[in-house]
């Protein structure tokens, strides 16, 4: 029974530190932390990030192709925070449980650095896959004009709007 109320206090513990944001509260969260036009790419791009595959949620982990991937914006363990249970070139200099916490200064600072880096915002293969011209007017629109939260964060989860955008130029 103590072994329970240990593993349930334990969960109550990281559950209270994790944190889902909602689209235009971390698009205002993000330029407010100087991440608008940061190497000159706009805040909505981040918001993208974010919201594949972490669904903007603080305490995201997976193990991508043999890499942990750690918080909201599915940052590298091996290459950018170390675990201590691993070798890693921890170029961020922090420990990867700092990225699933709900504070995300140090995500953010971590972010400058990969954006800096020579691979940029390509760092992010979601990117390229999810951040298309629809999804990234759809966010930056909805978010400017601060509409009222209508579902509209749903509606891109479940459409998907990763399509390509053809664009016809005639002479």
């Amino acid at each position: 029974m103590k072994v329970l109320c240990s593993s349930l206090f334990c969960l109550l513990i990281i559950a209270n530190e994790a944190r889902v944001f909602e689209p235009c509260e971390l698009f205002y969260l993000l330029r407010s932390l100087g991440l608008d036009n940061h190497q000159n790419i706009g805040v909505k791009h981040f918001v993208c990030i974010a919201l594949y595959p972490s669904n903007l949620n603080t305490l995201y982990f997976d193990v991508v192709d043999g890499y942990p991937r750690y918080g909201i914006f599915n940052l590298k363990g091996r290459e950018w925070c170390s675990s201590g249970k691993e070798e890693s070139l921890n170029k961020c200099e922090i420990n990867c449980d700092k990225f699933l916490d709900d504070d995300i200064k140090d995500d953010v600072a971590c972010v400058k650095k990969i954006v800096s880096s020579k691979a940029g915002i390509k760092s992010w293969p979601t990117h390229n896959e999810h951040c298309n011209i629809n999804v990234l007017s759809y966010i930056f629109t909805r978010c400017s004009f601060f509409f009222t939260n209508d579902g509209w964060y749903h509606k891109i989860m479940r459409l998907r709007l990763a399509h390509t955008m053809h664009i016809q130029v005639t002479k």
